[in-house]
Order: structure tokens, then sequence, then C-alpha cells
């Protein structure tokens, strides 16, 4: 769903959930799966481990997620008094063709200067496989997510994760919730994450 929609559907007073956050649109209920307190999990174990530079790599179809995501991963890395790094990237993602050189173009500008290369960059969501490759030729240890790897190359300093959430128990909150809205059980903008794990 996107932020046009949804003020169609709020105008036509017409009751909805998204199962995504919808930042920037007022009033919408949704319940999403907790994607940053997942990433925080993994940086929180990073940092444990010794790891000080760590970056992110992340692309979204959702206008306006894009933001949202960068200011949740700055508070993550603040938490732990972590640097922002130039090396994190964070680009929509087009269904058409040549969206994938599109955030390779975009991903690939900071990797000219190899000066302050961080430690660790998180393939978090469908970042391309050139991407990878290019980070494959440094010393810093590449994090992928197992659900974005479309290519059997993977770099000898790459390790895959897999990110573990209920598809079930999410579609079952955004019926319940839906069901309350049509009876009219719910007074107030309800924001529900369901929480997911990585291993």
């Amino acid at each position: 769903i996107n932020p046009e929609f949804c003020e169609v559907l709020n105008s036509q007073q017409i009751p909805f959930v998204s199962a995504n956050v919808m930042p920037g649109v007022k009033d919408v209920n949704f319940v999403e799966k907790n994607t940053f307190d997942c990433m925080e999990q993994l940086v929180k174990l990073l940092y444990e481990k010794g790891y000080r530079k760590i970056a992110i790599n992340l692309v979204s179809p959702l206008e306006g997620y894009l933001r949202y995501s960068s200011c949740q991963w700055r508070k993550i890395l603040k938490k732990y008094d972590l640097p922002f790094s130039k090396y994190n990237a964070f680009c929509y993602e087009f269904p058409v063709a040549g969206s994938d050189e599109f955030f390779e173009n975009v991903a690939a500008e900071p990797l000219k200067d190899k000066a302050d290369m961080p430690e660790v960059v998180i393939h978090w969501s469908g970042s391309g496989i050139k991407t990878v490759k290019r980070y494959a030729d440094t010393d810093c240890l590449l994090l992928l997510s197992k659900n974005t790897i479309k290519d059997e190359y993977v770099p000898e300093n790459a390790v895959a994760f897999s990110i573990v959430s209920s598809a079930v128990q999410q579609y079952q909150e955004l019926w319940n919730l839906l069901l309350s809205m049509l009876i009219g059980g719910v007074g107030k903008t309800v924001h529900h994450f369901v929480d997911m794990e990585y291993k």
C-alpha cells in the first residue's frame, strides 16, 4: 500500500490496516515486522564482538521508508556510540528492468574512497550482487541476508544470516485489528510490531 492509496481510503472512511509503516501519513493503523529491533540485536552482537565501524545497505520500494530507515539506523548507532558511515546506502527499489543497476550506481560511489572502510557491511535487503562483489575485495566482513541472495556468488569475506519472523502472526494481528475497527473497538491509531530475529 502506498501513501496516496492510504489518503484515498482515509478520505472515503474505508477501514484498513497497513502491513508496513507509512511514514508521513497520519492516522494509519499498521502491523509490521519489527525490523529495526532485529537490526539492533545484530548491531549489539557485532559491538560485543569488538566491531565499531558498521554500515548497512538497504533498499525499499516504499515511499518515505528510506528516510525513516535512515533515522532508525542512526538511533541504533547512537545508542552504541557508533559513527554513521558514508558507506551506508538507503536506496529505492524500482520494480522495473535496470533497478539493480540503479542501486549499484548509487551504492558504488563511496567505494572509490577506501580510506575509512567499515569493518562490517550488512546487506539487509536486495542490495544487488554487483555491490556485494565490490566489497569482496576489501577487508570488511559482509553480512548477507539469505532472502536477498539471488546469485550463487558469495565472496569469502561474507557470512549469510536468516531473518526469522512469523508471517502467520503478522496476518493474524492484521486481521484482529481490522476486525476491531469494523466493529468499532479501536478508538485511536494502532502501531504494532511483530517480533523478528536473525540467526
